[in-house]
C-alpha cells in the first residue's frame, strides 16, 4: 500500500470539497445564512430575481426557466415605457392589483432607493 499515494488523494479530496463549498456559497450570494437574513428582513436575493431580455430569453444567472406570460410582459414594458415587469404573486401584489385595476395597472417610479425608471404593475383580471 502507498500511504504517500492514499494521503496525496486524501488532501485532494478534502481540496476539492473545500473550492465546491465556496462555489456554492458563491452563487448562493454569500451563503444560506446571509440569504436567510436578508429573507427575514423582506428582502429578495438575486437567485430570486429574472431578468430576461426583448426575446423573453433569460440573461441573470438565475437557472428559472421565463414564465409563459414573458412575452407579454415585454410587450407592456415596450407599450408603457417600462424598464421592468415585476410578476409576483405576493399579497400586497394581489392587493396593488386590485386597487388600481380601473387604471389597468400601476406604474412605480421608485421602490426604496432603487431608481427603476418606471416598472409597470400590471392588474390581473
Amino acid at each position: 500500500m502507498d500511504l504517500d499515494f492514499n494521503k496525496n488523494e486524501d488532501q485532494l479530496k478534502q481540496l476539492c470539497f473545500q473550492l465546491q463549498s465556496k462555489v456554492k456559497k458563491t452563487r448562493l450570494g454569500g451563503g444560506e445564512k446571509k440569504i436567510k437574513e436578508q429573507h427575514d428582513k423582506g428582502k429578495l436575493t438575486a437567485e430570486q430575481i429574472l431578468l430576461i431580455n426583448a426575446q423573453s430569453m433569460v440573461v441573470s444567472c438565475n437557472p428559472s426557466k421565463p414564465s409563459a406570460e414573458s412575452p407579454l410582459h415585454v410587450r407592456l414594458a415596450s407599450e408603457f415605457g417600462a424598464g421592468a415587469v415585476l410578476h409576483t404573486h405576493s399579497v400586497w401584489s394581489t392587493t396593488l392589483s386590485d386597487l388600481h385595476s380601473d387604471r389597468g395597472g400601476l406604474a412605480i417610479e421608485r421602490i426604496g432607493a432603487c431608481d427603476l425608471r418606471r416598472v409597470y404593475a400590471p392588474c390581473r383580471d
